[in-house]
């Protein structure tokens, strides 16, 4: 169904994306508040002394949040408006997600209620550099999944252009290309390797880092030395079940059917096969992250795909087809 107003054309999975969107960020702005975090406040500060004559920190996040500070002023309402906007984006591009997946309005909507009640509410209710680190992620994967669909290698760009963009909130961000190109070799698609677009993607990451690198390299690579005393008192040695339990439970432990379902899907499925990598990345990433010791939510931005996935697998009437024979969404 299609609503036209003279030449606007709004389709009914348009409509049910803008919803949950703006359910999402309604949502995050109505729960109750607990006062400033530590870490906004300080990234307040790092965005009200911003020059770019001194880039001791990456600059994205906090001038995100300065644009908001600027229109709305200071208070922590504007604080979480502009974190809650980030989750609200990142749920949308998870629906675009399922839509370019084959899922139909029904998928489309299962998506939306999965994500507002995932682990990614967790990062729209407290402002920090995952805040829009994690929607850059997705919406990367997002054009990774476009390259796959459609074979065309063009779509890399897009993922470059993203993951420079993320060079400039948080390193961390350097994972995703890594495991992107891990998990490429291991499926059909490693013909991309052989486009110049595959390349020149790569090489777009470059100009986004080169002045926070050399103002690094003029002072002393500062930023380096505070990551290691932050990594030194941050790291996160659980065992690997407890690490296990740290992606189930933060994630809503009601959701876990969805997304491990997505996850079997992409790994087994012959109807899967195109997406494969995801599932391979997911794992890659996993094991990753398990050995260095990270934070939980590293992975989070996997999971859009997951749930993407697990949602189509569960509109298509899993209980009465056979949820691997009639799972299609390729």
């Amino acid at each position: 169904m299609q609503i036209r107003r003279g030449t606007f054309r709004l389709s009914s999975e348009a409509i049910v994306v803008c919803s949950f969107m703006c359910a999402s960020v309604a949502l995050q702005l109505l729960l109750r508040e607990y006062g400033y975090h530590r870490d906004e406040m300080y990234y307040v500060a790092i965005g009200d002394g911003w020059s770019f004559s001194n880039l001791d920190m990456l600059p994205l996040a906090p001038l995100y949040l300065r644009l908001f500070t600027c229109l709305f002023g200071h208070s922590i309402t504007v604080i979480h408006l502009a974190s809650s906007i980030c989750c609200a984006c990142t749920l949308g591009v998870a629906c675009l997600m399922t839509k370019e997946l084959g899922g139909k309005l029904y998928a489309i909507a299962l998506t939306g209620t999965f994500m507002l009640f995932s682990g990614f509410a967790i990062f729209g209710s407290i402002f920090t550099y995952d805040s829009p680190g994690i929607l850059i992620w997705v919406a990367a994967l997002y054009g990774a999944l476009r390259a796959l669909k459609e074979n065309n290698p063009r779509w890399w760009l897009l993922v470059g252009i993203l993951v420079g963009t993320g060079m400039l909130n948080k390193v961390t961000v350097v994972f995703l290309p890594l495991a992107l190109v891990v998990s490429l070799l291991l499926v059909p698609q490693r013909s991309f390797f052989k486009s110049k677009w595959f390349w020149i993607a790569g090489g777009v990451v470059i100009p986004f880092i080169i002045p926070f690198v050399a103002w690094q390299f003029r002072n002393n690579w500062y930023f380096l030395s505070f990551a290691a005393q932050y990594t030194s008192e941050m790291s996160y040695r659980a065992p690997f079940l407890a690490f296990l339990w740290n992606q189930i439970l933060p994630n809503n432990v009601l959701t876990l059917p969805v997304w491990f379902a997505g996850l079997l899907l992409l790994m087994f499925s012959p109807q899967w096969k195109t997406y494969r990598l995801f599932g391979i990345c997911y794992l890659f990433l996993f094991l990753t992250f398990y050995i260095l010791h990270t934070p939980f939510y590293f992975l989070m931005p996997l999971y859009a795909v997951l749930i993407s996935v697990g949602a189509i697998w569960e509109s298509d009437g899993w209980w009465k087809k056979g949820w691997i024979r009639n799972s299609g969404g390729t």
